[in-house]
């Protein structure tokens, strides 16, 4: 065999196909790349063997070096002009089994290179569809094509766009061959395996990224993308889905596989909806202070009522009922006005129209009322203080007798600010309007002052400066004990 030195031609052979000749341009200017890195020294065939690079025609045709063996580029029998046809070389009488090498100045013009269209079928040409797009799709299905490297961190795949424009390239997964699509199609996926530590290593999926198409409804199509890990156990399973959603504009995310399974958020978590939802217990727990800071209400609804304050997880608070306490209502009338008056009868009435308080009732359904007011007498007789639910101007309906109590006697002429509470119960949610009423044995014993716009000291006479009239409702516990 003979060593020689391999020159190309000034410039590939053409052929009538336009779009051959512009994909094997780009063929021709590679590979007269690698020819210029090639050694430009000869070796004897006899001690030759081929290294990384090396390029040589022989019966099998012309090959390339890939470091381990030598591979076919193209077929056909060397000296003979389909050769030189094929592999667009000036080869007029190339002599069989000769090696040849780059010189310094060497080039090999290339302008068509073949492929299998199936195993075992004869060698086709590969061509442009004139866009500037090569397929294998109408001649050669492909099952899988392997790109493989010995060397750590190789192979890498790159896909560049060397153009000054504001896109980048694009890698496109293509599902179909323009028959309808069903919902659940697989659009393709990407899997990332790797060797467990077995006593037979095992080749393992320990990620993936998965696409489908989630409608195919005409107007209303919308994807899915999930990204999955081996989970513990080597199984495979969905740890973020994005799906296209059921309205425009809309897109739904699902975090995390099991209720088990923890999100962790570095940094600041940003909320544009509304409301949040949990299909079981929704804690949040912090080292730190837990804060709410609203722009607007803050808004508590429990739908069993219950509302437990804890100190490190225990109940300090009345028994489901931490609310208790809270002031339900509350009415001030007489604050810096001219005081008011009420001469007591012997008959129970509510006081005025404006002596009442307003409430809902809590979950307990457990309220206590309270009202102060000045109470002034000039015998000893028993005065009487309750509840109405109709106001002055329509008269005295009784919330019950059991709320029309004795609350003060006098020995003489005395003068008392006065309080009074009651015990009522109702429907958790009901709304509540209770009326200030009084009454005596005796008509013209009592009278009812309130309100006060200046001091008192200078105001010796009735009527005087007085505290204003109060009524308020507050929640009580559910655990109220009554004996």
């Amino acid at each position: 065999m003979q060593v020689r030195n391999l020159t190309g031609n000034k410039k590939p052979h053409l052929t009538k196909f336009q779009d051959v000749n512009r994909a094997f341009q780009d063929i021709y200017d590679i590979t007269n790349k690698l020819i210029d890195a090639v050694n430009s020294s000869t070796l004897p065939h006899e001690s030759f063997k081929g290294s990384r690079g090396d390029i040589r025609i022989n019966d099998d045709g012309f090959q390339y070096h890939d470091g381990r063996a030598w591979q076919k580029i193209a077929s056909g029998t060397p000296g003979n002009d389909q050769a030189a046809l094929n592999l667009g070389i000036d080869l007029p009488s190339i002599p069989p089994n000769t090696i040849y090498q780059a010189s310094s100045n060497g080039r090999m013009a290339s302008s068509l290179l073949q492929y299998p269209s199936a195993d075992g079928d004869a060698n086709l040409p590969m061509a442009t569809n004139g866009s500037g797009v090569i397929s294998f799709s109408n001649s050669l299905a492909l099952r899988s094509l392997s790109v493989t490297s010995p060397t750590s961190g190789d192979p890498d795949l790159i896909i560049n766009n060397t153009g000054d424009t504001a896109f980048g390239a694009n890698l496109i997964f293509k599902k179909g061959s323009g028959a309808a699509g069903e919902d659940g199609d697989g659009l393709g996926n990407i899997f990332f395996q790797g060797y467990n530590d077995a006593g037979t290593p095992e080749l393992i999926t320990y990620a993936g990224i998965v696409s489908q198409l989630h409608d195919a409804t005409d107007g209303q199509e919308s994807g899915k993308i999930t990204l999955q890990v081996a989970n513990h156990d080597g199984g495979v399973e969905s740890g973020l889905m994005i799906t296209g959603g059921s309205a425009d504009g809309e897109v739904d995310v699902t975090i995390g596989n099991g209720s088990s399974s923890v999100t962790t958020i570095a940094g600041n978590l940003d909320i544009d909806g509304s409301k949040q939802t949990s299909a079981g217990n929704f804690e949040v727990e912090t080292t730190g202070h837990f804060v709410v800071d609203s722009g607007n209400d803050i808004i508590l609804d429990s739908n069993s009522g219950n509302f437990i304050a804890m100190k490190a997880g225990t109940e300090f608070s009345a028994a489901n009922s931490a609310y208790a306490g809270m002031i339900l209502g509350y009415t001030v009338i007489g604050d810096n006005a001219t005081p008011a008056s009420f001469d007591v009868t012997n008959a129970m009435l509510p006081v005025h129209d404006d002596l009442k308080v307003s409430f809902v009732f809590p979950p307990s359904g457990k309220v206590e009322i309270m009202a102060s007011i000045y109470v002034q007498t000039d015998g000893a007789r028993p005065l009487t203080f309750g509840l109405s639910t109709t106001d002055a101007s329509t008269g005295f309906t009784s919330l019950g007798a059991k709320y029309e109590n004795h609350t003060f006697m006098s020995d003489e002429t005395d003068g008392y600010q006065h309080s009074h509470r009651w015990y009522i119960t109702g429907t958790a949610g009901d709304s509540e309007e209770l009326w200030f009423a009084v009454g005596c044995t005796h008509t013209n014993r009592y009278d009812l002052f309130w309100g006060g716009d200046s001091s008192s000291v200078a105001d010796s006479s009735h009527p005087m400066e007085y505290q204003p009239f109060i009524m308020k409702a507050t929640a009580l516990p559910a655990t109220v004990y009554v004996g």
